[in-house]
């Protein structure tokens, strides 16, 4: 029987023969890494002899609409961590369509953040697990919250939104109880 598979793709070449076999393995190993959760630990570049933490731009003097500062800040996203070491701000250029996961993983490959995830994939997305070392810490209730503007998000990192002259804060606190 095996002969008489590989009979009919011969006259097709060794592409589809290769193609045959290759589909089934790629389907299924598809599969199982959507359907998987995974651990991520994003190591990011040595961090820069002043550490991570960026200064904000300068004060503009004039009218702030028309000064060219303002309007490169107006394309800033400010992302702040404020952990049980300190805070540590960080100044990202906006991009369109960006989630708070997106920032965070550009923070940690531009910038120095240290970052460990798990992606639960899919609408849940990702978990902060660990910003700049800190570490969750389930026996005391200690969790990283995200705020957006100063607001609480009801919405995780992967569907959280960001617009350019947005703040996003992770702060270390008491995880937060519903209402």
């Amino acid at each position: 029987m095996p002969s008489t598979f590989f009979a009919k793709f011969r006259r097709f070449g060794p592409e589809a023969l290769s193609l045959a076999l290759l589909l089934p393995l790629v389907l299924v190993l598809g599969f199982v890494l959507t359907r998987f959760p995974k651990d991520s630990v994003v190591t990011p570049p040595a961090p820069s002899p002043t550490g991570s933490i960026v200064s904000p731009a300068a004060t503009p003097t004039s009218s702030p609409e028309a000064s060219p500062v303002f309007k490169a800040q107006t394309q800033i996203i400010t992302l702040e961590i404020r952990g049980p070491e300190g805070s540590a701000t960080y100044r990202l250029p906006a991009q369109a369509e960006a989630s708070v996961a997106d920032l965070l993983v550009r923070a940690s490959l531009e910038q120095g953040l240290r970052l460990e995830t798990k992606d639960y994939g899919g609408s849940l997305g990702i978990f902060v697990k660990a910003l700049n070392g800190s570490r969750n810490d389930p026996k005391r209730k200690l969790y990283w919250s995200l705020y957006v503007n100063g607001v609480f998000s009801q919405l995780g990192a992967s569907s959280a939104r960001v617009r350019p002259g947005d703040s996003v804060t992770w702060a270390y606190e008491p995880m937060h109880e519903e209402q």
